[in-house]
């Protein structure tokens, strides 16, 4: 019989019958566990720990042992893949010749978007390192614009809403979209994407498939993809409204093509033909005040 540690044998002594059992072969303390909170904590940061869960203490003792061979666990654990906090990492070292592009998009007024289609926008910058610092970054290109949402109009990627989430995915994708037209003759240059929506980025990288914006999801790995033809495309998060720089310009862009977009819709209202019930309405109205 394998010896426990006291602290493993009081806890499963007093286990009701038929519960998960936690087995604990290589940790601070070894032994059987009756939940998984107790286990937890003799395994996470634990480096190489080795534990399972199975449905009765027979199955977790054979395991313990080393004899379970054949015997299926009801789930196990690996503290390094699932549990083991993920390491930090700084941001990516930069050198002379790397491009870096801040993206964004703005909403004004993201709430119930497809109903009320609100005005949204894109923007980014893009930067040329030129030295061997960060400090001597040279601006390249600033770009933005509506989010479109009508196949007819010229840079449409797919949207069917406008919202902030639309106008961040439309932003890395024109931000791509550029440099793969104006920049592929310096092949294999280090590109540093730098965003702050998790989501329009995991959604680009494929790591994200959501129900909504299918379309132009496609259309934003389809330019990664073109990209990295030419390009080593880093992606990193910057955290928004941080006081980064290029963040912040990116952010002022964003709302600049929302602005546009704003501007445009006007514009169509005012143009918009008055409907034939309204006319109607007006010429009975203009007898009316002849009588």
């Amino acid at each position: 019989m394998r010896r426990f540690s006291s602290s493993a044998k009081n806890v499963i002594g007093s286990m009701p019958k038929g519960n998960k059992v936690y087995a604990v072969r290589k940790g601070r303390k070894t032994g059987l566990f009756p939940t998984w909170g107790l286990c937890s904590a003799q395994v996470l940061g634990f480096k190489g720990a080795q534990y399972k869960s199975f449905p009765n203490e027979d199955q977790a003792n054979a395991y313990l042992s080393g004899t379970s061979k054949g015997v299926a666990p009801s789930s196990s654990y690996t503290s390094k893949a699932r549990f083991a906090p993920k390491p930090k990492t700084g941001p990516t070292k930069t050198t002379k010749g790397t491009i870096l592009v801040y993206t964004d998009g703005s909403c004004r007024g993201n709430n119930n978007v497809a109903v009320t289609m609100p005005p949204a926008g894109w923007g980014f910058v893009a930067l040329r390192q030129e030295g061997e610092d960060f400090d001597s970054c040279k601006t390249i290109h600033e770009g933005c614009g509506p989010v479109e949402t009508e196949s007819s109009e010229k840079d449409f990627l797919g949207a069917e809403v406008r919202s902030n989430n639309t106008g961040e995915l439309c932003a890395i994708a024109h931000a791509l979209n550029y440099l793969s037209e104006n920049c592929a003759a310096e092949k294999d240059t280090t590109v540093v994407l730098r965003y702050d929506s998790k989501y329009a980025a995991k959604s680009t990288l494929g790591e994200f498939n959501g129900a909504k914006n299918r379309e132009l999801i496609l259309n934003c790995r389809k330019a990664l993809q073109k990209a990295k033809q030419n390009f080593k495309v880093v992606f990193e998060h910057v955290k928004g409204h941080s006081n980064d720089t290029y963040n912040d310009i990116a952010d002022r862009l964003a709302n600049e093509g929302a602005a546009m977009c704003a501007v445009r819709d006007r514009q169509k209202r005012s143009r918009a033909p008055v409907s034939e019930s309204s006319s109607n309405k007006r010429q009975k109205l203009d007898v009316v005040e002849l009588d």
